[in-house]
């Protein structure tokens, strides 16, 4: 499947908002739950506002990966950036529509060459021991298992 990414703008508002409505049961399923007030729209707006800011002052950077017919299929964010360190974090979810088609694999490998552009040399992931096919997704993409404990500094 064929994917590209767009960087979060207070204009997509909505649908990033409708994504979230449409697959909450589905990411609930691997992930904790967000809590029903970050559904309204006042709520999810205020907290995407609080991310542009950080995209702002380049401290983060968040994305939506859509697919060929604009519809957003995934999210996928660089957060905790520190350009001096040289590293960052990757957070990504993908709609259950979306799921096993390699739409997680490929919008890793994106924002990870973005970030080798902008010189940022490691990167850490973490997902939920039993989310194994998101433990796959950063295995392919050169990811190496580390327990909690060897990486308390970076949490």
């Amino acid at each position: 499947m064929e994917i590209y990414l767009e960087m979060l703008e207070e204009k997509h508002f909505q649908a990033p908002l409708q994504f979230e409505k449409e697959n909450r049961e589905y990411f609930e399923k691997s992930v904790p739950g967000r809590g029903e007030t970050y559904y309204h729209f006042e709520t999810f707006t205020e907290i995407q506002r609080t991310l542009i800011k950080e995209q702002i002052v380049g401290k983060s950077y968040f994305y939506m990966v859509k697919n060929l017919d604009g519809v957003i299929i995934a999210r996928v964010n660089k957060v905790d950036l520190d350009k001096e360190e040289r590293c960052a974090h990757v957070r990504y979810r993908v709609g259950e529509a979306a799921s096993g088609k390699g739409v997680a694999k490929k919008a890793v490998q994106l924002l990870m060459s973005e970030l080798r552009e902008k010189g940022i040399t490691r990167l850490y992931a973490k997902t939920t021991l039993s989310n194994k096919g998101s433990q796959r997704v950063l295995e392919n993409n050169g990811f190496v298992k580390v327990d909690l404990d060897e990486c308390e500094d970076i949490l």
